[in-house]
């Protein structure tokens, strides 16, 4: 009753070799996430923050739009675009008011004060045109 054993081939050497890989990319990968995570709540301040959540809010919303579009389809093509255009434009214009409120990307040295009332003024003008686009 002996037990033929079979030789190991090259193919399976290869899975296998693959699989490790892509376990060790994984721990890679988690790695860097933890180490950006950390690093990003410890150095980031509190307003920052703040922004990076109104931006990432933005973001989901435009692709909320997209997939309601491609589900439901665009019939109100119009309230379809002011609405994607809305969202984009708040989210790049909030990415501005992230650049002149971090010291190391500031530019012209303006202060605190004066990016945020051109940031209002910015979004008032980008609102009334989405507005006046919807007809």
């Amino acid at each position: 009753m002996s037990q033929k054993v079979k030789p190991v081939s090259e193919d399976s050497k290869k899975k296998t070799k693959i699989h490790e890989d892509s376990s060790i990319s994984l721990r890679n990968l988690q790695l860097i996430f933890t180490s950006f995570w950390e690093g990003y709540t410890e150095a980031t301040p509190k307003k920052i923050k703040i922004i990076d959540a109104f931006c990432f809010f933005c973001f989901i919303i435009t692709g909320i739009q997209m997939l309601y579009c491609i589900i439901v389809g665009n019939f109100p093509m119009n309230s379809f675009l002011a609405g994607v255009f809305t969202s984009l434009g708040s989210l790049i214009i909030t990415v501005c008011l992230r650049f002149q409120m971090n010291e190391e990307t500031r530019y012209m040295n303006l202060t605190n004060e004066r990016a945020i009332w051109e940031y209002l003024f910015c979004m008032l003008i980008l609102f009334l045109v989405c507005v006046n686009f919807l007809g």
